[in-house]
């Protein structure tokens, strides 16, 4: 069990490496990727989302955000 502190965390390092989609960010460990993103944002980091249909790993079609980190919170 990962706290919501260490899951931002995560997404912060994984989008400081380029985009990650709402499947990437959960594969990584993350269960509730918007509700940390929406947290990152009020805490000031720019995050763009891009709008996306991509298939999971049983070849279910989802649509899928793609998250783009534009700047950190100072």
């Amino acid at each position: 069990m990962t706290t919501n502190k260490i899951q931002r965390q995560l997404i912060l390092e994984v989008l400081r490496a380029g985009p990650a989609s709402t499947l990437d960010l959960r594969s990584k460990g993350v269960m509730h990727p918007a509700g940390r993103l929406m947290e990152l944002r009020l805490k000031g980091c720019l995050i763009d989302t891009h709008w996306s249909w991509e298939f999971d790993s049983a070849g279910i079609r989802h649509r899928q955000g793609r998250y783009v980190l534009l700047s950190e919170a100072l």
